[in-house]
């Protein structure tokens, strides 16, 4: 079954697998109104790991899976992180606490 992302008018995105971009609308409307795009995704590799909280969080996307979603859904920000400058400085993981 395909995949397919969307990206919301906020900013975020989602995906869901679906039969045609008609059932992922219809699986997407659980989340809110239209997203801003939605398209098939060509790769959709996605690993999660449990965290010391007991919830579940994104560890990493596939290696083809997210230069697909940074360069669809955020092209500005993926023009940004290609620039040599950029690469040099280590990304930080703010999304929990060490706590």
């Amino acid at each position: 079954m395909p995949a397919f992302c969307a990206r919301w008018p906020d900013g975020s995105f989602s995906i869901v697998d679906a039969d045609d971009k008609t059932d992922a609308r219809v699986q997407l409307d659980e989340f809110g109104d239209e997203p801003a795009e939605l398209w098939q995704m060509k790769s959709c590799l996605l690993d999660f790991e449990m965290t010391d909280h007991g919830t579940v969080r994104l560890a990493q996307f596939g290696e083809l899976t997210e230069p697909e979603i940074l360069t669809r859904a955020y092209p500005l920000v993926s023009k940004t992180l290609e620039e040599e400058n950029v690469r040099e400085h280590a990304v930080i993981d703010e999304g929990e606490s060490l706590n």
